[in-house]
Formats: C-alpha cells, sequence, structure tokens
C-alpha cells in the first residue's frame, strides 16, 4: 500500500525549514564582534604609496609603474607592467579595469591576468567596466567629450560626442552591470537655469530607433550631480550635492524616489544595493550629533545611526556594511543600523579591504599587510 505525506504536513514543515533559515540569517546578519585575530601578516615597503583594490578573495597593489596580483601571503599570481601619470581602477563581478586619468590608456584585467589593452583616442577622464567586460570610456578634446563603449575584445560597439557648448559639461558616466546601458551626467544650462542633466542611453532595442540612443533624459536646475551608479539589479542612482535619486531598471527609467534632507550632508556613499549619507543631525537633548541615514535601491529607509565618534571616512562595503574610519579607530555597521564591530586597531591605516570570505580583512599599515578576521 503506498502511503501518502498530508499536503498540510508538508506546507508546516516547509514552514519550519524557511523559519529556520530566516533565523540563521538574522543570528549572522546581527552578529557582534569584540575582537579580531591576525590570519596572515607580510611587510611591504612604501605600501601606504601604493593603492589597493580586492580582486575576488586576493588583492591589486597599483601604481605608476604597473600592478601585481598576490594572495594572502603575498605570492604573485599575475604582474602587470605599464607607465602611466594618474592610475585609476574601477571594478565590476571579476574584472578590473585601470587607466590613465587624462592618459589614453586602459588595462582590462581579471583574476587570471591581462584580458585586453585598450588605447584611446583622446585624453580619458573616466572609464567604466561592466561584468562582462565591456569598457565604457569617457574623454575630453577641448571643447568636445567623446564617450566611447568597448566589448571585451577591446572593439568600439558605439560612440557618440557632446558639445559642451550645447550640451553640457560632462561631470560622469556609469556604466550599467551587463554593459548594455550608460548613465551620463552633464553640468549646465537647463530649463530651468543652471543645474544638472541626467541622461540615459540604450544599447538594446529600447534605443534602437533612438536618436543618439537616448532613451530618458531628466533635468535637476541648481544642483551638481558628480556621482552617478547603477546597482547591480539595474537600477540607478545619482548623488547630487542636495538630493539624491534613484531610478527603475526599465530600459526607460523612471525616477522611483527622490531623497531631499532637510540638513546638508556631509558625506554620501553606496555599493550595489543600497545609498545613504551623514548629517548633523538634532537630538532630543537639543544636541547635534553626527547620523547616518541609509536607504535601500527602491528608496526604502532602512536605519538611522547616530554616531558616537568621529570619522575621517565612511564607505558601504560589498557586504551592505557601513565603514567608519578614523585615525586607528574603525566602526562596522550592519544593515539594521546596529554596531557589529569597533576597534582601535592601534596603528595609522590607509586602507581597510573587505574579502568576499565572511568577516575578512585586509588592513593596509605602511609598512606591512596584515589579513584580520573577526571574532
Amino acid at each position: 500500500m503506498q502511503h501518502t505525506i498530508p499536503w498540510k504536513k508538508i506546507i508546516f514543515l516547509g514552514l519550519i525549514i524557511l523559519i529556520a533559515i530566516v533565523g540563521l540569517w538574522l543570528v549572522s546578519a546581527l552578529r557582534h564582534f569584540s575582537g579580531y585575530d591576525v590570519v596572515s601578516s607580510r611587510t611591504q615597503k612604501d605600501a601606504s604609496n601604493s593603492s589597493y583594490v580586492v580582486l575576488g578573495d586576493n588583492i591589486v597593489r597599483y601604481g605608476r609603474d604597473g600592478a601585481i596580483y598576490t594572495d594572502n601571503q603575498g605570492h604573485t599570481i599575475w604582474n602587470a607592467t605599464y607607465e602611466m601619470t594618474a592610475p585609476a581602477v574601477d571594478t565590476c563581478g571579476e574584472y578590473l579595469i585601470i587607466y590613465d586619468k587624462n592618459g589614453t590608456e586602459v588595462e582590462v584585467m581579471n583574476e587570471t591576468g591581462n584580458v585586453t589593452d585598450i588605447t584611446s583616442s583622446y585624453p580619458i577622464t573616466s572609464a567604466k567596466v561592466s561584468k562582462d567586460g565591456s569598457v565604457a570610456a569617457l574623454m575630453q578634446d577641448g571643447t568636445v567629450a567623446h564617450i566611447s563603449l568597448y566589448n571585451s575584445r577591446a572593439k568600439v560597439i558605439a560612440s557618440g560626442e557632446i558639445h559642451m557648448n550645447k550640451g553640457g559639461f560632462p561631470l560622469a558616466i556609469a556604466l550599467s552591470p551587463n554593459g548594455d546601458r550608460l548613465m551620463v551626467s552633464l553640468a549646465g544650462l537647463t530649463k530651468k537655469g543652471i543645474g544638472t542633466t541626467i541622461n540615459f542611453y540604450s544599447f538594446g532595442k529600447a534605443g534602437k530607433d533612438k536618436i543618439d540612443n537616448m532613451v530618458a533624459s531628466y533635468e535637476y536646475p541648481g544642483t551638481l550631480i558628480p556621482d552617478i551608479d547603477y546597482f547591480d539589479s539595474g537600477r540607478a542612482v545619482a548623488i547630487g550635492t542636495d538630493k539624491i535619486m534613484l531610478y527603475s531598471s526599465a530600459e526607460k527609467p523612471d525616477v522611483l524616489k527622490t531623497i531631499k534632507p532637510e540638513i546638508e550632508m556631509k558625506s554620501v556613499f553606496h555599493n550595489e544595493g543600497y545609498v545613504g549619507y551623514i548629517c548633523s543631525k538634532k537630538q532630543e537633548d537639543g544636541k547635534l550629533k553626527e547620523t547616518a541615514e541609509v536607504y535601500s535601491q527602491r528608496g526604502f529607509h532602512r536605519y538611522s545611526k547616530t554616531l558616537t565618534s568621529e570619522y575621517s571616512k565612511a564607505e558601504l562595503l560589498p557586504t551592505n556594511e557601513l565603514l567608519l574610519e578614523n585615525g586607528t579607530n574603525v566602526t562596522l555597521v550592519t544593515i539594521f543600523g546596529t554596531t557589529r564591530f569597533s576597534a582601535n586597531l592601534k596603528q595609522s591605516f590607509s586602507d581597510f579591504l573587505p574579502i568576499t570570505k565572511n568577516h575578512r580583512f585586509y588592513v593596509i599599515y605602511s609598512e606591512k599587510i596584515d589579513e584580520i578576521k573577526l571574532h
């Protein structure tokens, strides 16, 4: 005789499993750490004079004459040589680009080494990379700005010009994660006065029959918008001097929400899924205290966190934790607004970089690099 499990029992078991999973996630998300262990340490001359970025679980050190990718023991994975006056980087997924700001060279890398090299026709002011290795470059030639989109083989697949006396001065560009959409911030004269225009371009079906592939445009009189980006979901964010705009992931993006603080934003930050700012907010006792406000990419307010100590740098990490640095001190705040970790590292450091492994970080000091694990 064949026995069947009653459907009510199946639903009950499913709920129990779901509750257990959510419970474990909450325990992990709210977990507090009281200290740290140094997992590995290696000396490195003039470590603070170079710049660093994490790629995968390992670290890239780059400077004017090249870049080196090493594991946590200091073993070289790859080494790239180049000559750049002002190297800058951008990362997305497994790709990293190193480009010469105001130069013409772009190195496209991944965890296995060099993927391709791009040489632009004009000096590059900004460059972005997507998850498939596509690269967008903003270039300037006198009063004309040029924007080119390259595929992962360095072939130009789209390009255009912006005449600054007509279209405005380009402040920033952003490339969508899948590489088929571009966002441009232009400062200049709008219909209602001096401000910023945000243009969206699509290189898919939506932009095929549009002039210059432009699918949407928004004007913000009286506001400069120097920082724009795409979230992992394809939604977009524009961070202005007095407001933050969040856009949908549609081929023709709509404005989901405009966040306009009543108080001046002192610091602004975002990652692949959240955006926030710090301002001086009056407390119940009438005193002004630095307060962090964090929102989801849809514009939902996640938390308000009163800061108990000063900070010199604020950053939203890929782990969605808010990192606050000040001299030798470091604080991590969870996405629920609780303090996960706060410590004095006893030495000044230049970078505190998260590794994809849980609760591990690279700490860059002047003469060494430590990998630490929170406990």
